[in-house]
Order: structure tokens, then C-alpha cells, then sequence
């Protein structure tokens, strides 16, 4: 697959340094990791699988940071912009000011690490919140697909009915929010959604690898009375992200899902799961 992007100016990089020292927000020197295994970034407080920054002390419990977020922190000082948001300037907070906010981005609470624009006098106007792996979704993309150069396009609106939630709006919103990924072709793809169903399918990962070392400790005798295995979230069929993968079976290519997947989830990789979300929407297209 051969593929280019584009993207405007959305903060200084951190250009994949080895070390980094964060004062006042981690008291230890973070390490360069590559993409891998699903991780919670201690930052932003939401799921990932790309380049990340972790702590190789063992008091801190594996702290971890997006390479996005670990970014926003090494370069907080300097104010950033978005093309979407013509003259606006965001500033870098560790945490979300006043009441629950959501990301104007994928329109899912922010909980931790946010770029935010201040409100202005416009009594309607609540000011701005980005994740920071949100600021820097990538423009755009090109692809090859039976022989035909085709693109992803970042766009801040909702042009059509989602592919896959079937929606302009979500939940009770009474105005179209959130920003989307439209084909070439015209497919409409919510980065709510791309995002939603992966972080169904961590939480069932991080089930997943719980309950097998839980079973470990049992078979080697070394677990107490009152361990407990976690219920596996979303195992069956009439969950939310099976339902969003049946549709995805039926109205996206394995080509556009690898993209989506890795435009949205960071890193510039394909994350950990990839291989066994795309296996599933591959089976599920063929026995359709």
C-alpha cells in the first residue's frame, strides 16, 4: 500500500527523542517506546497503541504517555492552532476547566491532557477542548485501491449519514458535531465511531490478558482466596463494537479500515489490534 499525507501546523514535534524530562508532571526521565501493546496514557487518560513515552522505574507503575500528549507537555509553553479554527489560538491544560467538556474533535469527554480556546463574549460560545492526539489528526491521505489512487479526507463537519452508526448527530445532540473521514468514493466514517469500537475492543484485550494471567497465578498456586477475574466486556454478539463491526463488514474495504484505524489511533502505524479487527471485518465481508 502506498500512501502520502499532508497536515497544517498543529504544534512543534517532538522529534522522536529517545529521553524526555517532563517537570512538574512526572518526577522521572520517559523513554521512547514504539508502537505495541494497547496501553491508558496517564495524560490525556484515554486509550492507545502507538508511539508512546513510559517511566522504566518500577514504583511508577508503568506511567505512560501518547507520544501527542508527552509532546503538549515539552512544548506547553507555546500556544498552537488548527486549520479548522481560522485565527484561534489553543493553549495546553493538564486538565479540562470547569464542567464535563468534550473533545470538539471526536466529541468523547475530556478527562485529562486538553488543548483548549478560551470562550469568548458570545453568550453561545463555551470556548474549545482537543485531545491532543485529536489536534493532530492528519489531513489527509492517498491510497491505492484496485489500481485507482483514492484519499481519506479529514473533514470538521458531517457531511452525510456515518457508515457506520448510520447518523449525522450523536446521542441528543440537536446539531451535527464531531469531525469525520470522507472516501473518495463519498463514505462518511465519524472518527467517534473508528474510536468507539477500539476502545471496545481494548477494554476486551485488556480482559482478555487479565484473565490469562489470573489463570497463570492459579495453575502455578500462588493466587490468594480473594483474587477475582474481571468479567470480559462487550463478549457478546448484541454488544456495541460488535455491532459497529458487522456494519464496518459490510461498508468499508480492508484498505480503508487499516487507514482509518491508523489515522485515528496514532502512531502512524498500524496498532496492535489491527490484524485481528481487519481478519474479523474480512471474515464477516465474505460469509455476508
Amino acid at each position: 500500500m502506498d500512501s502520502s499525507s499532508s497536515s497544517s501546523h498543529r504544534g512543534s514535534s517532538i522529534n522522536e527523542e529517545k529521553h524526555i524530562v517532563l517537570p512538574g508532571i512526572h518526577e522521572h526521565a520517559l523513554m521512547s517506546t514504539p508502537p505495541g501493546a494497547p496501553y491508558s496514557c496517564d495524560g490525556c487518560k484515554e486509550g492507545g497503541c502507538g508511539r508512546s513515552y513510559r517511566c522504566e522505574e518500577k514504583n511508577c507503575r508503568g506511567y505512560v504517555l501518547h507520544e501527542e500528549c508527552a509532546s503538549a507537555v515539552l512544548h506547553r509553553e507555546n500556544p498552537v492552532s488548527h486549520s479548522f479554527f481560522k485565527g484561534e489560538v489553543f493553549a495546553f491544560l493538564e486538565k479540562p476547566l470547569g464542567r464535563p467538556r468534550d473533545c470538539d474533535a471526536c466529541r468523547m469527554e475530556v478527562k485529562g491532557f486538553v488543548y483548549h480556546r478560551k470562550a469568548t463574549k458570545d453568550v453561545d460560545d463555551t470556548g474549545l477542548d482537543l485531545h491532543p492526539c485529536c489536534s493532530k489528526l492528519r489531513d489527509n491521505i492517498s491510497y491505492e485501491e484496485s489500481h485507482a489512487t483514492k484519499t481519506l479526507t479529514l473533514q470538521q463537519n458531517v457531511p452525510k449519514k456515518c457508515r457506520l452508526c448510520e447518523r449525522k448527530k450523536f446521542g441528543d445532540d440537536n446539531k451535527v458535531k464531531g469531525w469525520s473521514y470522507v472516501t473518495s468514493d463519498g463514505d462518511c466514517f465519524h472518527v467517534f465511531c473508528f474510536k468507539d469500537l477500539f476502545l471496545e475492543k481494548l477494554k476486551e484485550e485488556d480482559s482478555s490478558q487479565e484473565k490469562a494471567v489470573v489463570s497463570r497465578m492459579q495453575t502455578n498456586n500462588v493466587t490468594g482466596n480473594n483474587m477475582k477475574v474481571v468479567k470480559k466486556v462487550g463478549g457478546k454478539s448484541n454488544s456495541k463494537g460488535s455491532e459497529i463491526t458487522k456494519v464496518v463488514a459490510k461498508t468499508a474495504t480492508t484498505v480503508v479500515v487499516k487507514l482509518l484505524f491508523s489515522l485515528i489511533l496514532g502512531g502512524g502505524h498500524p496498532i496492535a489490534l489491527l490484524p485481528a479487527l481487519v481478519g474479523l471485518f474480512s471474515t464477516s465481508s465474505s460469509s455476508s
